[in-house]
């Protein structure tokens, strides 16, 4: 029969090895209440120091100060607070002598036999057991729990503070941080500060989907059969220094944890960011390396068949850490390639698309006007040789024969004469109204289907002057007022869309052609006149009669 003792709550301390280190005050003041009314139903249970060889429990206060206690609480830490919190002086308690490791064992049952464990004391007290010995197959026939279950809840002590605090809350669910708790830091902290922090208040009961926190994860996550460097066998031959660790068993690499990463299926994607990116720079630092030999050197004299190292800037509208990541990359890389030549990419114009062996780019690479180039780092990490034009060279005519430049010429000055066309076109629409559109039903039914409903819906509800689906639907039922919605969007986009967004070109051309088709033939006469008049002369230019 167990015997239930009243001991003294002064000769009790709480225990340093309670997997449950979270205890809520609001609770607390709960559990305390009920106590008050209803009576402590169930006995906190404890344990002597005896069986460890010890007469007393010491511990040190806040101010570093030791304490002596008779007793340690082995299961019901939260009644024993609820109990100081009401200021009793006795306790009821059942007494045991208990070992470290039988104490510690019970707290973890207890724990765990709670129906609200709250999931990350679970993760701790599992994770615990773990290392005391037990495995996931044996933790999982003692508490009746599917293997699965344990892997999942113990990978949640990976989870960021921040985030464990969330999951708390309820402000995130327990599958979505089961998922979240699978990636690295980065990526945890990533969607802690880009999509939750701020997001509730501690009393929201609003969750965060889980459709969503399993997009951003997967959107993390790299896919390693689209990493250059599994194209190009064996990891020994280029990562010799073991600077990263292989991809093959990587415990970040999903394939490698079939079970643990049953959300991905197996297809091999990194689940470490930083480990994927330090791995491509790596990669990138060996490629680089193999053309050394090539690569122009500081006070060497240029040759054709030379390679000018570029370093690029990191665009302006990144984040300042992404940057920094940047210049770091190249730091990182110029060490790699000493003594070589490093130029700016602002010293180059454009790319040179001659193929390599076309006597033109030949020609402009040993007149130094044209040269072959690889960036030292990039975000696209694939390394590739480009031929750049040298800044000032205008890679529009460079190395062009005669027919080319009289081509371009001929293709610029069509251009220049369909834009001016369209310009008057333009302004002929702008003097039409919405009676002008009356007897045309099919242009009209025409711009509809092009502009409103396909391209631009925006302008037809702006025009409109609804805000909401209901409102919008109840206007499509009413024709005339939809007629003349429809005419007043119509000669928006016609007239607002410029020469280089193609529908607007053609619609104009439509329009004006079926509503002034007097004035648009005059029109179209006399650009093609002009255009005439200006390949002529570019013609006689290049001694063409």
């Amino acid at each position: 029969m167990i015997e239930i003792q009243n001991l003294k709550v002064k000769e009790i301390c709480e225990s340093p090895m309670n997997p449950r280190t979270r205890f809520e005050k609001t609770d607390i003041e709960e559990l305390a209440k009920n106590i008050a009314e209803q009576g402590l139903l169930q006995p906190i249970t404890v344990r002597t120091p005896h069986a460890m060889g010890f007469d007393t429990f010491e511990k040190l206060d806040k101010d570093g100060k030791a304490h002596e206690f008779k007793y340690e609480v082995v299961c019901g830490a939260r009644r024993f607070r609820a109990i100081n919190h009401l200021g009793w002086k006795e306790i009821p308690a059942i007494v045991r002598d208990m070992t470290d490791a039988e104490a510690f064992d019970a707290m973890i049952t207890e724990n765990l036999q709670r129906k609200d464990v709250d999931p990350i004391d679970e993760a701790v007290a599992f994770s615990e057991l773990m290392r005391k010995g037990q495995s996931v197959k044996e933790l999982a026939a003692r508490f009746g729990k599917s293997e699965r279950y344990i892997q999942d809840r113990t990978k949640l002590c990976g989870l960021i503070k921040e985030l464990q605090k969330e999951l708390t809350k309820g402000h995130i669910p327990l599958i979505g941080a089961i998922y979240l708790a699978k990636c690295d830091e980065d990526i945890q902290r990533s969607f802690y500060e880009d999509e939750i922090d701020g997001c509730f208040d501690d009393d929201d009961t609003d969750c965060y989907p889980y459709s969503d926190i399993k997009e951003f994860v997967t959107r993390s996550f790299r896919l390693l059969a689209n990493a250059e460097w599994t194209k190009e066998g064996e990891e020994e031959s280029w990562n010799d220094k073991k600077e990263v660790p292989k991809c093959k068993g990587c415990e970040f690499n999903t394939a490698s944890h079939g079970c643990l990463f049953y959300e991905m299926k197996g297809n091999g994607e990194c689940t470490k960011e930083s480990c994927f990116e330090k791995k491509e720079l790596v990669f990138r630092k060996w490629k680089l390396m193999q053309m050394y030999d090539k690569m122009l050197k500081n006070g060497e004299e240029y040759t054709p068949d030379k390679i000018i190292v570029i370093e690029s800037e990191c665009p302006s509208w990144k984040r300042d850490e992404e940057k920094e990541k940047y210049e770091d990359a190249n730091e990182y890389l110029k060490d790699a390639l000493p003594n070589v030549k490093i130029m700016s990419s602002r010293d180059f114009s454009g790319s040179c698309y001659y193929k390599e062996e076309d006597e033109r780019l030949q020609k402009m690479l040993s007149e130094g006007k044209v040269f072959k180039t690889v960036r030292l780092y990039e975000d696209w990490h694939r390394i590739t040789i480009e031929y750049l034009y040298k800044s000032g060279v205008n890679r529009d005519t460079a190395e062009k024969t005669e027919d080319e430049l009289l081509a371009i010429d001929i293709d610029n000055a069509t251009r220049k004469n369909a834009e001016k066309l369209d310009g008057e076109f333009m302004k002929m629409c702008k003097e039409l109204t919405n009676e002008n559109f009356e007897g045309h039903p099919e242009l009209l039914n025409r711009i509809v289907k092009l502009i409103v409903f396909d391209a631009c819906p925006y302008i037809f509800k702006n025009n409109a002057g609804v805000s909401d689906e209901e409102k919008m639907d109840a206007m499509l039922n009413d024709q005339e007022r939809m007629s003349e919605v429809t005419r007043e969007a119509a000669r928006e986009f016609i007239t607002k869309y410029s020469f280089y967004a193609s529908m607007g070109v053609a619609l104009r051309k439509k329009v004006v052609s079926e509503l002034m088709p007097e004035a648009y033939e005059e029109m179209v006469k006399k650009y093609d006149e002009k255009l005439e008049k200006a390949v002529g002369k570019i013609r006689e230019k290049y001694g063409e009669k």
